[in-house]
């Protein structure tokens, strides 16, 4: 299979987990896509697969791997300097007393950006949603995906604002299926 015109391998991960997961992975020709072995026996029809597979191309079609990077070292530049900043006032890294200051830092940092990196995953995922509705043609098969991911993984379909924002990775189950809906409404 490709995505864009690169070619993209599909690949079964055989786990022990109940987990329904799906994932892309790599670069170049390395790029592949993972289903775990429990999403092709979890219930889901084929036409519900596809957009779960599309979904997982769509990222790779839109580069989100090269994405998250160039973010990751935009978040990860300024944390390496504040925590060289704060252990320089305790004599360095190399000092074991500087150890729990870095790692405090570590943690304030995080608690600050998450949400900044939640909003940039929750679009990339969006994107990708998008993408797979744009292949598969088949909204009500997307909506039935997401009703059933939030059946089995007893997911909030509608969480807290503030839960959203500091927690959430992904968009809501409702704001997938309203997405659905739009794609419906703009391709009837």
């Amino acid at each position: 299979m490709t995505a864009g015109t690169a070619p993209v391998k599909v690949l079964v991960v055989h786990d022990y987990t109940p987990e329904e997961n799906a994932f892309a992975t790599g670069l170049g020709p390395s790029r592949r896509v993972y289903l775990f072995d429990t999403i092709l026996t979890g219930g889901l029809n084929q036409r519900q697969l596809k957009t779960v597979i599309a979904h997982e191309f769509g990222h790779q079609a839109r580069d989100h791997l090269w994405k998250d990077i160039a973010w990751y070292a935009l978040f990860a530049f300024p944390e390496a300097f504040l925590i060289a900043w704060f252990v320089r006032r305790r004599g360095g890294i190399s000092r074991p007393e500087s150890i729990p200051v870095a790692l405090l830092v570590v943690v304030l940092y995080t608690l600050v950006t998450i949400p900044l990196q939640n909003v940039v995953t929750r679009h990339y995922e969006g994107e990708a949603d998008w993408m797979s509705l744009k292949t598969t043609r088949d909204p009500a098969a997307f909506a039935a995906t997401m009703q059933h991911f939030g059946r089995k993984d007893l997911a909030d379909p509608a969480p807290p604002t503030w839960a959203y924002i500091v927690f959430e990775n992904h968009p809501t189950l409702m704001q997938r299926i309203a997405m659905a809906q739009a794609w419906q409404a703009r391709n009837r």
